[in-house]
């Protein structure tokens, strides 16, 4: 019987268009740029080429990510940031620079400086007292007696200008004061320690609550002579440091600031030189003015080290 090979053509031909169609629908057959069609390779043996070559990934199922243009390149980030970094050191430091402000440049200001008193409010005891009485100052309002303690304050007292006694929360309520001086402290030695901080808390609030753009200036408590530091067993040298210590705590370099006269009057013992006193607790009567004048000089280079730093106007 002879072969009919004639009639198998049309199947060959049909099984080649068949695989014709698969290679094209499955993607493995492209043309080129001419025209021409290649058989791409089923095994990509780089993938990073094969996604260079054709433009996506030929593997929809492979696990493996790419690195995004998004991601952060750690070594060239860690440069720019140290860059930035070193830029704001430097900047820094001439910041710095230009803030560090001398002892000569206070001192300048501070000798330039007119202090008044017109808006001040002198706060004490007998030592305020001697102040007022002795140093010829003739402007301030003063609010002071021999007895004041933190104990009693705020009771009221005579104050030139008003026909009678004040209560200083009444004052304070009155007059804005620009500047608020301070003595107290003599007075408060025989009470519980604890206490009277706990008084002095709450009166220096008081004054910054009533007066929060005034300049508050805490006075130390003058030192008694040895003599009559020996012979007194409250109201001595040791009391009179132990108090100073607290109020020296309460300073915060823009509001409150301590002043402490004691070196003025101190002998070489750190007690009040008797040179300077008749009663061996206050000084005498011609020191006052001195004693003034120190108080001026301090409240100046104070001020115009606020002033340089741009705390005062």
């Amino acid at each position: 019987m002879k072969k009919q090979t004639g009639n198998n053509i049309p199947m060959i031909l049909l099984s080649l268009l068949f695989v014709l169609d698969v290679f094209l629908v499955s993607g493995y057959f492209y043309p080129d740029a001419e025209g021409n069609f290649w058989v791409k390779m089923l095994a990509f043996p780089n993938r990073y080429e094969v996604q260079e070559e054709y433009g996506e990934l030929a593997d929809e199922n492979m696990e493996e990510v790419l690195p995004s243009e998004s991601e952060e390149n750690p070594e060239t980030t860690g440069d720019i940031i140290g860059i930035i970094e070193a830029e704001a050191e430097e900047e820094q430091k001439d910041n710095d620079q230009e803030k560090v402000i001398t002892i000569e440049d206070v001192q300048a200001l501070a000798g330039s400086m007119e202090i008044s008193y017109a808006n001040s409010l002198f706060i004490g005891d007998s030592r305020m007292v001697g102040i007022k009485k002795f140093s010829g100052l003739e402007e301030g309002t003063f609010y002071a007696d021999t007895g004041m303690s933190i104990y009693n304050v705020y009771r009221g007292e005579k104050v030139e200008g008003y026909p009678r006694k004040i209560k200083l929360e009444d004052l304070l309520a009155d007059a804005d004061f620009d500047r608020i001086y301070v003595m107290m402290g003599i007075n408060e030695l025989g009470y519980h320690f604890d206490v009277t901080k706990s008084h002095y808390d709450e009166f220096i609030n008081f004054l910054r609550e009533r007066e929060p753009d005034a300049e508050i200036y805490l006075q130390a408590n003058l030192h008694v002579t040895a003599k009559s530091s020996a012979r007194d067993s409250v109201h001595n040298n040791e009391g009179l440091d132990k108090m100073n210590e607290m109020l020296a705590e309460y300073v915060d370099g823009e509001h409150i600031f301590y002043m402490d006269i004691n070196p003025m009057f101190d002998d070489e013992n750190g007690a009040l030189d008797s040179e300077y006193t008749g009663d061996g607790v206050h000084v005498k009567g011609k020191y006052h003015a001195a004693w003034l004048e120190w108080i001026t000089e301090e409240t100046a280079f104070i001020e115009a080290w606020l002033a340089l730093n741009g705390a005062k106007e």
